[in-house]
């Protein structure tokens, strides 16, 4: 199975977080993430809920309206947390990786897609949870952040017997 090359995963960007004095920070992470399987992007990932929707977004901050992700903001900000760089967009997002056969072969962690239109261009992504559930910034154009109209990072299992296609992200620490 190809895997990415991703050498250290130590985020040395900078930004707003003080980090942890081997980490700056980055200015999107809540507190320090050891990285290494796919359980720990989902928890990463957990603590992004109720982050505000919007289009076009890639800041991860909960609770400001005015700051939030789009669904492929999301997902390339989580993996870029484990040094994992991917487009922000959900149809360039869905030929990273290695393809996964199915829901019952997907773990956690593994990217999902959805072709809303029908018309053969990936549209949506989330990341796969376990237990038929995925993390996902939910909602479209015309959201307005904390309208209480759902448009935020949240966990359901809706959906889920309508994905298009499935991909794992490896991660390989040299």
């Amino acid at each position: 199975q190809p895997s990415l090359d991703l050498g250290k995963y130590d985020d040395e960007s900078g930004g707003n977080n003080p980090g942890n004095g081997n980490n700056p920070g980055n200015g999107d992470d809540p507190g320090n993430t050891t990285p290494g399987d796919s359980n720990e992007i989902v928890a990463y990932a957990k603590k992004w809920v109720g982050t505000a929707y919007i289009w076009g977004g890639e800041t991860l901050e909960v609770g400001n309206p005015k700051k939030g992700v789009d669904c492929s903001g999301f997902t390339k900000k989580v993996f870029e947390k484990f040094g994992v760089s991917l487009p922000h967009s959900a149809h360039s997002q869905s030929s990273i990786g290695t393809a996964v056969n199915g829901l019952s072969n997907a773990q956690p962690g593994d990217l999902l897609f959805w072709d809303w239109g029908g018309d053969g261009r990936i549209d949506h992504v989330a990341i796969y949870i376990g237990n038929n559930q995925k993390i996902h910034a939910s909602g479209n154009q015309s959201c307005k952040p904390f309208a209480n109209n759902g448009c935020k990072v949240k966990i359901d299992s809706g959906s889920m017997n309508k994905i298009t296609k499935i991909r794992r992200v490896s991660l390989v620490v040299i």
